[in-house]
């Protein structure tokens, strides 16, 4: 499928699905009551048409720091590998929409969410569930609620949104809380 067909393909799973938009809606109430001034969005995807369409960073208006990174360096942000990043100062909080996905250990990018979120900070994770394969080959895993609960409860405290029904969502949201002390 050509550049064009696989954009409009990816515009109606997007209409279908609604998760972009239900996930926007999350972090506009989230950034609005607790009003983050680090924020760290990994995965802030390529701009399309001139605009960066994926990242949520206009959702944060009040953040002194929004630091957009991805592991693709042509993307024109800070490039950053989760499974192995590191930082100097601690962010209030972590964005992880549509990334858990694509990567072969998720369990190594929960544990470095974990170090680079301040304690009392959150980490936003956002997967899909029933979603049609993406960025082929790096599409490797779907997460039910437990599976994701798996790999973030021991770190986070976690409160857990899904798109759709629980037998089957088209989606997941985790606002995964760093416990303080």
């Amino acid at each position: 499928m050509g550049n064009v067909g696989t954009r409009l393909a990816r515009a109606g799973v997007h209409r279908v699905l609604g998760n972009r938009s239900w996930v926007q809606g999350h972090l506009t109430s989230f950034a609005a009551s607790t009003n983050p001034q680090r924020v760290l969005e990994i995965g802030s995807g390529k701009a399309e048409g001139g605009e960066y369409v994926y990242s949520m960073r206009p959702l944060f208006p009040g953040a002194a720091d929004f630091v957009m990174t991805d592991i693709n360096p042509d993307f024109g942000h800070d490039v950053l590998d989760v499974t192995t990043f590191e930082v100097d100062e601690p962010f209030d909080a972590i964005l992880c929409i549509s990334v858990l996905e694509h990567l072969p250990e998720p369990r190594k990018a929960i544990e470095r969410l974990h170090a680079a979120v301040r304690p009392g900070g959150t980490v936003v994770m956002g997967v899909p569930f029933a979603y049609p394969l993406h960025d082929e080959p790096a599409d490797f895993w779907r997460f039910t609620e437990h599976g994701l609960r798996l790999l973030m409860e021991p770190l986070f405290d976690v409160d857990l949104h899904r798109r759709g029904p629980r037998q089957f969502p088209s989606g997941l949201l985790a606002f995964a809380k760093r416990p303080e002390g």
